[in-house]
């Protein structure tokens, strides 16, 4: 299987305005906790990046696609961008550490725990970055809109997440409940916002928040089918965690009991000798978890682009979005 998604590290000052530093220096957070703050900007698993019509299309750019969309500036906020930037830093530093998965080299030596502790410092930096929206003329009420679905979508986050960490094994239903409140809700949040900077037609923001969760939704399955079928070739260490995986689940609730039993110990011995990785997806798709995938993401790709079609948007940019989806679907088996 083969997903069309590179982790390539950014320099964070290209990337996000540099807000980040103005916000330490402001409430005097000390050296060397500003050095970790900054590495994990950097860290090549907490930016992804896709590519799109030969150039590279950073995630923290699609607030701004999507004000551009609705006829806003090319470069709406850099606030907005930030914030939704630090936010995308601090899920993915968190999900590494309660996956388990080897850590980035700059907290090899401070820890989980400092590393946690960055996450939730970097939450903070987000909701900091957003009160320049306050500052600007006939911005509050944006601000306050954009500031109260940042806030709701955090709580959605964690509730996907308390879901996936005190369930034993996660069903199909729950998995898609955890996908929904995390992702889907996280890339709807980045669609909304950006447009919301240009407009308040309930109907335009609605069919933007729908585009980026379904966008978001295609990215998570994306993520676990690469996953499970890249460990061939990579000694996957994110099978630290694979009861958590959609080929992994899906298989699961359609095997019997017994067979059930099988690849459960199976898994058990791949956690234990990451050498047999390989093998597993050749099990996985004799249950049929690759057409599962397919078809799921075939069936938020179209959903996404019946959100882009109820808008008015110029071809440039709607073309632009549908290569994304295309970039970002299953594109076959190896």
């Amino acid at each position: 299987m083969v997903f069309k998604i590179t982790k390539i590290p950014p320099n964070p000052t290209d990337t996000l305005p540099d807000y980040l530093q103005q916000i330490v220096d402001e409430f005097g957070v000390w050296g060397s906790f500003n050095d970790v703050i900054r590495q994990s900007l950097v860290s090549k698993k907490t930016q992804e990046l896709t590519e799109l019509n030969q150039k590279k299309f950073s995630w923290v750019e699609l607030p701004d696609l999507c004000c551009q969309a609705v006829g806003g500036d090319p470069a709406p906020s850099p606030e907005v961008k930030t914030a939704w930037g630090l936010l995308y830093t601090a899920a993915h530093l968190m999900d590494a550490v309660v996956d388990g998965d080897n850590p980035d080299e700059w907290w090899v030596s401070i820890g989980p725990p400092a590393a946690i502790n960055v996450a939730t410092a970097l939450y903070g930096c987000s909701g900091l970055a957003l009160r320049e929206l306050f500052n600007k003329e006939d911005s509050y009420d944006v601000a306050i809109d954009i500031l109260g679905k940042f806030q709701h979508t955090i709580l959605k986050m964690c509730a996907g997440q308390h879901l996936e960490l005190t369930k034993k094994e996660l069903s199909l239903e729950d998995y898609w409940r955890v996908a929904k409140a995390k992702s889907g809700s996280f890339f709807g949040l980045a669609c909304y916002a950006g447009a919301r900077l240009a407009t308040d037609d309930p109907d335009t923001l609605v069919s933007f928040l729908d585009f980026g969760f379904h966008l978001g939704i295609i990215i998570q399955i994306g993520d676990d089918g690469k996953d499970i079928w890249s460990s061939e070739t990579n000694g996957n260490s994110s099978l630290s965690n694979p009861l958590c995986l959609l080929p992994v689940i899906y298989a699961l609730s359609v095997l019997s009991e017994e067979k059930s039993t099988h690849l459960l110990n199976f898994i058990h011995n791949v956690e234990q000798n990451p050498e047999l990785a390989g093998n597993l997806h050749i099990q996985l798709e004799g249950t049929g978890a690759d057409l599962y995938i397919v078809t799921k993401v075939e069936q938020h790709r179209l959903k996404a682009l019946q959100a882009l079609q109820r808008l008015n948007i110029q071809s440039a940019i709607y073309n632009r979005f549908e290569k994304l989806l295309s970039s970002l679907s299953f594109i076959g088996l190896e």
